[in-house]
């Protein structure tokens, strides 16, 4: 029986029970029979244990949902969830929990040797972590942001979030430079490949903001992009994204 669109009814010794299915949100009134009286109505979510098989893997997210792309960074799997790790070749396939030689950095990466080894990086320490940038400087890993070095990279390290279904996206993060060598190379949100956010990052510790809203339909991309650049040495930058639909 299909229970999107079933009504149901349940008797029960001098009352019944009528359960009916409008949309995602599921009524229960009773009263008793012959009576015109209800008792309050009480609400109950669509079943959110669905999986679909089109841009992402996991449950059907429900009617108001929140997206982090920093929260809900996992190497488990390549895509993640709604979230996909790529670089010019296509997906990273590559992971690691000790990235740079420290337990719980956790990483994927494009599996190639520098100046090509792409990378999209969180700290999951619990604190502050750095590096040296080999020049004199350093790189640093916050817990708060997710790392992308895109290298030489054509396309960079590119975080993907594929929208579960249609709605009104809010959209909004920053980018920031995390070497304190930073060289100044661009950064871009875009919409299934079109882009409606450029900037460049030029500085150590320097923000560039974004705040956008999309219409999107299921399977719809967005794409987080820290570009490859020059001779792919001090490109680390912070991203953090936040996603909302209502």
């Amino acid at each position: 029986m299909n229970a999107r669109s079933a009504n149901w009814i349940v008797l029960f010794p001098g009352k019944h029970y009528v359960l009916i299915v409008l949309g995602s949100l599921l009524f229960a009134a009773c009263g008793a029979p012959g009576s015109n009286t209800q008792t309050s109505a009480s609400l109950m979510p669509q079943d959110a244990a669905h999986s679909v098989s089109s841009g992402f893997t996991g449950p059907i997210p429900a009617a108001s949902s929140k997206f982090n792309v920093v929260n809900q960074f996992s190497i488990a799997s390549n895509p993640n969830g709604v979230w996909s790790y790529i670089y010019s070749g296509g997906l990273m396939t590559v992971k690691s929990k000790d990235c740079e030689g420290i337990t719980k950095l956790d990483c994927w990466n494009n599996g190639e040797g520098a100046p090509d080894d792409s990378s999209i990086t969180r700290n999951e320490t619990g604190q502050t972590q750095q590096i040296s940038n080999g020049a004199g400087g350093s790189i640093t890993f916050p817990t708060n942001y997710l790392v992308l070095d895109g290298e030489d990279d054509p396309v960079g390290a590119d975080v993907r979030f594929t929208s579960p279904m249609a709605g009104t996206y809010m959209v909004s993060g920053n980018f920031e430079g995390l070497d304190t060598g930073e060289q100044s190379h661009p950064v871009e949100v875009q919409k299934n490949g079109a882009t409606f956010f450029s900037e460049t990052v030029s500085g150590f510790e320097v923000p560039v903001h974004f705040k956008l809203k999309f219409g999107l339909n299921k399977g719809d991309q967005i794409d987080f992009i820290s570009e490859g650049f020059g001779n792919g040495e001090f490109l680390e930058t912070g991203l953090q994204a936040k996603l909302v639909t209502k």
